[in-house]
Formats: structure tokens, C-alpha cells, sequence
């Protein structure tokens, strides 16, 4: 989790740390990051289908309780690969609007300097 220190200031987007070490988003975070116009349950079960994205590989599903204590909510826990893959198509989606191109790119490259960060030594 020290490599994520350096995010800790100015992250664009949350991002945790799973039980393995491995690097998480919050699928309902990136949706609002990239101000997606599409309600989220819809937005995030199509974009998992077009990344190709396997339930319990690339990214789980989180139960939790809703605010207004009307039933459950699902988050959608990411891996950053998924993630990544994720803004490449949001950002070249047919109906994207111009907004959601260009936060979809700088995801992108924020994605890439935390992978970097992450991996270095």
C-alpha cells in the first residue's frame, strides 16, 4: 500500500487495496468520475460485458446496505486492468458525449501512472 501513498492527495479516482495486494476501484466511482450519462446498473453490467470481464477474476460484486435503508445496493469492485479497459471503450463509445471522451483519457493515464508507481521497485 506505500506505492498508493503517493496517490493519496491527489487521487482522481478512490482506489483501495484488496486482501492480496492488489489495486481496486469502485466501478460506481469511475461511472461518476467519467459523469456518465447512462444510470450506473446498466452502464457497468455492459461495460464488463464488453471488456470481457469474469465475476471473481477481473471483478466482484459487493453487497450493501442502501442509504435510505430501502433493500441492498451492488458495487462493483474493479481490478485496475479492468478499469482501464473500461475508460478505452468509454471513451470511444458511439454515444459518448465530448465531456466523458476527455475524462475517460486522463482516467486512463491516471490508471497507468498508479500501475507504474505500483510496480516500481
Amino acid at each position: 500500500m506505500n506505492n498508493l501513498q503517493i496517490f493519496k492527495n491527489q487521487q482522481l479516482i478512490p482506489l483501495k487495496e484488496n486482501e492480496t495486494g492488489e489495486v481496486i476501484v469502485n466501478g460506481r466511482d469511475l461511472h461518476e468520475f467519467l459523469k456518465v450519462q447512462q444510470d450506473f446498473s446498466h452502464w457497468i453490467k455492459n461495460q464488463l460485458e464488453a471488456v470481457g470481464s469474469e465475476k471473481d477474476k477481473t471483478h466482484t460484486l459487493l453487497k450493501t446496505s442502501a442509504n435510505n435503508g430501502g433493500g441492498t445496493k451492488i458495487e462493483y469492485i474493479l481490478t485496475l486492468d479492468v478499469a482501464k479497459e473500461i475508460c478505452m471503450i468509454a471513451g470511444v463509445a458511439p454515444r459518448t458525449n465530448e465531456e466523458t471522451k476527455k475524462l475517460s483519457k486522463q482516467a486512463r493515464q491516471y490508471f497507468i501512472a498508479v500501475e507504474k508507481a505500483w510496480n516500481s521497485p
